[in-house]
């Protein structure tokens, strides 16, 4: 057993290298994918396969597409509160929608609004949200935040989060989103499509790969560009990969009874032996 492990798992990893997959689509005519990696922005479908270098190496037998994408923080987004008139006034607060927050001073700050596609109008002098949101196509989120000086002059700040610092010259205070620095995990939710079949649902997350067709996908990386979000999802040939597991089964087995087993059996039958004597 022991042998036969070793012979699958040198023939597995022989069947799935990526020279042996090569020559195979040489000689046969294949189309056969052995490592590469999948960019889907986020609502769009397609199989194009590229390597490291961004360089297109060949297409998928069926399509992907992102339906959605979430990425999982260990910290949580914040405000940082500047006070123009006194430099030394620097707070940051996580966003909060549940009521205000007070300040030293007797400054009150509060949340009025999220926004997934925050729009600006002027009237009669003064910004406010846009009662239609921007195109779906185009988010750009943000927040209404109600800000309080102890005098009473309160000020209304739009604040996205794509964009650095936004203060009207006329506001004492400077209010800046500041992104969560830590991800903790990220997850794509792919639907798989493929001609006259029903798509097929799936989740990936790191450390949670997908098997498809001989091929294992799974959560290489992720981006945003000026289109949204992307995913960058790996995909690997997992030809053999059977065989090598069927190996290392039969390795763990074979050394089991060699070492465990067959000296069991050995004192078993020993101890039977010195009874039979006796």
């Amino acid at each position: 057993m022991i042998h036969l492990g070793v012979l699958f798992v040198f023939l597995g990893g022989i069947w799935g290298s990526p020279k042996l997959i090569t020559l195979c689509n040489r000689l046969f005519g294949r189309e056969v994918i052995s490592k590469g990696l999948i960019c889907l922005p986020l609502g769009e479908k397609h199989s194009r396969v590229y390597d490291s270098q961004g360089k297109e190496i060949g297409r998928l037998p069926f399509d992907l597409h992102l339906e959605n994408f979430d990425v999982f923080y260990y910290d949580n987004p914040s405000l940082i509160i500047q006070d123009k008139e006194s430099p030394d006034f620097l707070y940051m607060v996580p966003i909060q929608t549940s009521g205000p927050v007070y300040f030293d001073g007797g400054i009150e700050l509060e949340v009025l609004r999220q926004f997934q596609h925050l729009q600006i109008i002027f009237q009669d002098g003064r910004p406010v949200p846009a009662e239609e949101e921007g195109p779906p196509g185009q988010p750009d989120p943000g927040f209404e935040i109600k800000l309080r000086p102890p005098d009473g002059k309160e000020e209304y700040h739009y604040v996205w989060q794509r964009r650095a610092v936004h203060s009207l010259p006329k506001h004492r205070f400077r209010i800046q989103y500041q992104a969560p620095q830590w991800p903790r995990q990220y997850r794509s939710q792919i639907s798989i499509w493929q001609a006259d079949q029903q798509p097929i649902y799936c989740t990936i997350e790191v450390n949670r790969p997908f098997f498809y067709k001989g091929y294992l996908f799974y959560q290489s990386s992720w981006g945003q560009d000026e289109k949204g979000l992307y995913s960058v999802i790996g995909v690997v040939n997992n030809s053999g990969l059977t065989a090598v597991f069927f190996g290392y089964g039969l390795l763990a087995l074979g050394t089991a009874g060699q070492c465990w087993f067959r000296p069991l059996l050995s004192h078993i039958l020993k101890k039977k032996e010195r009874l039979y004597r006796n």
